[in-house]
């Protein structure tokens, strides 16, 4: 075995992937620190919000169907109603995508939840302002639905498992909004 073929053995395949995430993510963090003005504890809570959304993905990711049972959804709203879109923004697709390398899901995949993500920060402080917590947390659950199922669909996966993840996905994740979303709020 050659030199070069020794140290390929011996780095992991996923090393770099990891590596992308992780300057990503520092990357996100000083872009807020410096740019957005935001306090070192508040940027820990929010690195706290990515990891917790990402890791509430796992089980989703694991069940032979997609269940609609997540976390990216509080995390990404509560962001995004106390520190605006930018924010909501990052962090949900920060912890989608976050989620995407150990989930193993295709790019194009990583890439429409993350676009549904942006958008549910962008509208977050818009729909909230004028509606509350309700109405906001059902308009985009049902918003994000619709976009994602429609991609989904028109890449491959199939229309009843699309509907069978708004059919779980709405309900649960209103009801983890309206229980856990107040109490996040306050920090």
């Amino acid at each position: 075995m050659t030199k070069s073929n020794l140290i390929k053995a011996q780095i992991p395949k996923d090393l770099f992937k990891y590596i992308a995430v992780s300057a990503g993510v520092l990357l996100i963090l000083l872009y807020g620190i410096l740019f957005l003005k935001i306090s070192l504890k508040t940027v820990l809570i929010l690195f706290g919000f990515i990891l917790i959304g990402a890791i509430s993905r796992l089980p989703q990711r694991m069940a032979p169907v997609s269940i609609g049972v997540e976390l990216v959804s509080l995390v990404t709203i509560v962001s995004a109603v106390l520190h605006g879109p930018v924010v909501g923004a990052l962090v949900g697709v920060s912890a989608s995508a976050l989620s995407g390398f150990y989930t193993i899901e295709r790019p194009q995949d990583v890439i429409v939840m993350g676009l549904g993500f942006v958008g549910m920060g962008v509208l977050t402080p818009v729909l909230y302002n004028s509606f509350g917590l309700g109405i906001c947390v059902l308009v985009l659950t049902v918003l994000y639905d619709i976009f994602t199922g429609v991609f989904y669909a028109l890449t491959g996966h199939s229309w009843i498992g699309s509907i069978r993840f708004a059919v779980v996905h709405i309900p649960v994740n209103y009801f983890i909004i309206m229980w856990l979303g107040p109490k996040l709020l306050i920090l």
